[in-house]
């Protein structure tokens, strides 16, 4: 059990200064071009067959955009199409690297069209390293902000609860003895 001064002194800082501290970790905001350019070469030569250059976000870029608290997938599609998908951790569901048709990409819950998970596969299609780059971070920050982290964090908060009420018994029993070595009552 720890004694009231090693509790007390994790809550001050290095200088003594008595301030909040963070039981979860910070995230800085990153950004990836998730473009998707070798689907995009193959629809355009494609495009009398299937003529899906025309749909909104098919040709453009794509920017993958990972702020502390949500992911979100930007795409820009020529002058008349821009849209925003913004997702906390905790919906994004699995995110999974993925192969089709000799490329490498990634799925997730940003990646959602239509109620179907889509396929991102940034650059030519051949970038591995990024993709796994990519999955690793968005599971990291899964597991932190995500419903993982949640419980984590209240299982953390449990605990340092209960060692506090041991230490405020310790205190009341400590202060009864004081009281009663010397003579003193208490007035309710």
């Amino acid at each position: 059990m720890k004694s009231a001064p090693e509790l007390s002194s994790n809550l001050m800082d290095s200088s003594g200064n008595r301030e909040f501290v963070r039981l979860v970790d910070t995230f800085d905001r990153q950004e990836y071009d998730v473009t998707d350019r070798g689907c995009q070469y193959c629809q355009l030569l494609l495009c009398p067959l299937i003529w899906t250059p025309i749909i909104p976000g098919v040709i453009g870029t794509k920017t993958l955009i990972l702020e502390p608290e949500e992911a979100v997938l930007e795409t820009k599609c020529c002058c008349c199409y821009h849209s925003n998908s913004r997702r906390p951790y905790g919906e994004l569901g699995s995110v999974d690297a993925t192969t089709c048709c000799f490329c490498t990409g990634f799925t997730s819950g940003l990646t959602v069209v239509m109620g179907n998970s889509t396929i991102l596969c940034p650059g030519n299609g051949c970038d591995n390293e990024k993709v796994e780059t990519i999955v690793a971070e968005m599971r990291r920050r899964m597991r932190t902000r995500g419903d993982t982290g949640q419980i984590l964090r209240a299982e953390e908060n449990a605990k340092k609860i209960f060692e506090l009420h041991q230490t405020m018994t310790l205190l009341l029993k400590k202060t009864d003895a004081l009281l009663e070595f010397h003579h003193i009552e208490v007035r309710e």
